[in-house]
């Protein structure tokens, strides 16, 4: 009568196996998941400002978007001034580099017709308001997303600023 089960040799051959499909499975998934947190955060701020749009029609006065790169974005009563809404920046644990464009600038408000509304006098401080929005991985090169308010700021666009990239991606 035979004795059921596997020999140490098929065991060990078995994991050797295993073990090689993991190291040459890492590096996809390594870079699949650093792709995974841009897309996200950048999917964060496109709905913020789609949701700052939509809050400035609702309540039918100006509302302020406003991305604080360290910590998240936050939509702005700038009447009353009270916060409509905050979200920290979860998805990147730290390893995500957001840059408001130009540099310095963290605004955007919307009119009560949902239109982006550019500041006839730049403020005070001298900061103009916000253009767009880069997101990308601080360690590795990696393939970064922009966040882009269409014509007049009545859309928000989430696209790829290398121009390589197909035309339905790329910036414009």
């Amino acid at each position: 009568m035979r004795a059921r089960g596997f020999t140490m040799i098929e065991l060990l051959v078995t994991m050797t196996v295993a073990a090689i499909l993991l190291m040459l499975a890492l590096p996809s998934y390594t870079e699949f998941m650093r792709n995974t947190r841009i897309r996200g955060t950048a999917d964060s701020i496109a709905g913020g400002m789609r949701l700052a749009q939509t809050e400035a029609i609702r309540m039918n006065q100006n509302i302020e978007f406003i991305v604080d790169p360290a910590t998240g974005w936050t939509i702005r009563d700038p009447i009353t001034p009270r916060d409509v809404h905050t979200e920290a920046f979860t998805e990147g644990g730290g390893q995500l580099d957001v840059d408001p464009s130009p540099p310095g600038a963290t605004t955007l408000t919307y009119s009560p017709l949902g239109q982006l509304q550019l500041p006839d006098n730049p403020p005070p401080n001298g900061t103009p308001a916000m253009t767009f929005v880069d997101v990308r991985h601080t360690m590795t090169p990696s393939r970064p997303l922009r966040v882009i308010t269409e014509a007049l700021g009545v859309g928000v666009r989430v696209c790829d600023p290398d121009p390589a990239v197909h035309a339905d991606l790329r910036c414009p």
